[in-house]
């Protein structure tokens, strides 16, 4: 038996283009139905544009984080997309390897950083992306 099509989407989990479906006003809208259906129907979905995989359970979210294989460092691509913000890659690369204490101090010195003047700014830089 198939798993059923996502909430609003004509699509079986192996063709489903998840950057797509986010943007549908519907599930905009709404979100909780289309994740709970890719929690069960695709938790761990291989997008089938930009190389790309969602994991959307949240034992298997910390697991990936926590795991040193799926990390950033050293990543070309991540190096491309973020040479000109040094500081973010080090910090985005230093929240998946931390413990608990280190990634609250983290998360302490990164809010400084977060104000919404500064998220204006970072959505410009970061639309392209």
């Amino acid at each position: 038996m198939s798993a059923p099509a996502a909430p609003y989407i004509d699509r079986q989990p192996a063709q489903l283009d998840v950057f797509a479906a986010i943007r549908d006003p519907r599930i905009r809208h709404d979100p909780y139905a289309f994740f709970a259906w890719l929690r069960e129907y695709s938790p761990v979905h291989q997008n089938p544009t930009g190389g790309v995989w969602f994991v959307s359970r949240y034992a298997d979210a910390v697991r990936v984080l926590r795991d040193p294989l799926f990390r950033a460092t050293g990543s070309t691509q991540s190096g491309e997309r973020f040479r000109d913000f040094p500081t973010l890659l080090a910090l985005l690369e230093g929240f998946s390897a931390a413990e608990p204490a280190q990634r609250a101090a983290l998360r302490a010195t990164a809010a400084r950083y977060f104000t919404p003047r500064r998220h204006q700014e970072f959505r410009v830089v970061c639309a392209p992306l």
